[in-house]
């Protein structure tokens, strides 16, 4: 690997953190589909295989972000219970927006397509919803 490269990859179920430039390196399952980020000497972080995509996607700016919402999810929902937006978010730290975003993710085939069952909780007129990962196998 040329000099001045760092690999870099986030895992479910771990606060990823940066210590000496260098992120926390644990086995990953094999049905989460995680880019692998690389960060050259100029601060740049690009990825090998580009997994999000939209209008107002910068991968400079979000690649990292996401990556991360998307392993902590997953980390959480990996036990096939069920969990609304809101029990998520206050687990990981993420917006529920963000949380429903990647849980679509989650679905497609470049994340794992994984199924991703939804219900409603409570009182149907409330509106409440629940969800749960059932990892592809």
């Amino acid at each position: 690997m040329p000099d001045g490269l760092l690999l870099r990859n986030l895992y479910p179920g771990v606060e990823a953190h940066l210590a000496d430039n260098h992120y926390l390196h644990l086995p990953l399952p094999e049905t989460l589909a995680v880019p692998t980020l690389v960060q050259e000497d100029n601060g740049t972080v690009t990825s090998l295989e580009p997994r999000f995509n939209g209008p107002a996607y910068e991968p400079a700016l979000d690649q990292v972000r996401l990556t991360g919402q998307l392993a902590r999810i997953y980390g959480v929902m990996v036990d096939e219970q069920w969990w609304t937006l809101g029990e998520i978010a206050q687990t990981t730290g993420d917006p529920e927006a963000s949380i429903s975003a990647q849980l679509r993710h989650l679905r497609k085939p470049r994340f794992g397509g994984h199924t991703v069952n939804k219900r409603r909780r409570g009182e149907p007129g409330h509106g409440w919803w629940e969800y749960q990962l059932v990892v592809r196998r």
